[in-house]
């Protein structure tokens, strides 16, 4: 017979072990774990849909995951949670390290990464096509998000992100 002050902390082990790996199987993300200094660290929620301006979920755009393999910038399984800027029809110029948003200045690009690498550059106007988002972070040009991989194509966004407990809760 196994003793009452041993099985508590098994059963709790055992449920733990359970939800983390149901979790881990489920196709569409329900919590995200944010170590990067890009937005508040935390755990965020991923709930369905979306829209302008909300952070969202997405996996990396597939032409850019070489590069960022290569950099080993962030895992290749990591979401990234970016704010959705534009959308269709949006125009967004990149002029040296200048971004604007229907030609309102709107934030900067960074020309090397933290490690002194180039970082891939968008020179030029680009109007945000049917079915994509431009996700950014305005406040920071080293965040990895439209301003170095263009625009994201909506299958590839999971939902909204709600930081539910972390550095702002």
């Amino acid at each position: 017979m196994v003793e009452r002050g041993r099985i508590v902390p098994l059963l709790l082990v055992i449920g733990c072990l359970s939800l983390a790996i149901t979790v881990a199987w489920l196709k569409t993300p329900v919590l995200i774990w944010n170590i990067t200094s890009s937005l508040p660290k935390g755990f965020y929620k991923i709930e369905p849909g979306y829209t302008y301006g909300d952070i969202v979920a997405f996996d990396i755009p597939e032409k850019f995951r070489p590069l960022v393999q290569e950099r080993g910038w962030i895992p290749l399984y990591d979401r990234l949670l970016k704010r959705v800027v534009g959308r269709a029809g949006d125009t967004v110029c990149i002029r040296q390290t200048d971004i604007t948003l229907n030609g309102e200045w709107f934030g900067k690009t960074s020309l090397s990464d933290s490690k002194g690498r180039p970082m891939p550059q968008l020179d030029g106007c680009h109007t945000v096509r049917a079915g994509h988002v431009w996700v950014m972070l305005k406040d920071n040009p080293l965040s990895l998000d439209s301003r170095y991989f263009g625009e994201v194509d909506e299958a590839l966004i999971y939902g909204k992100a709600r930081l539910i407990w972390g550095d702002n809760n």
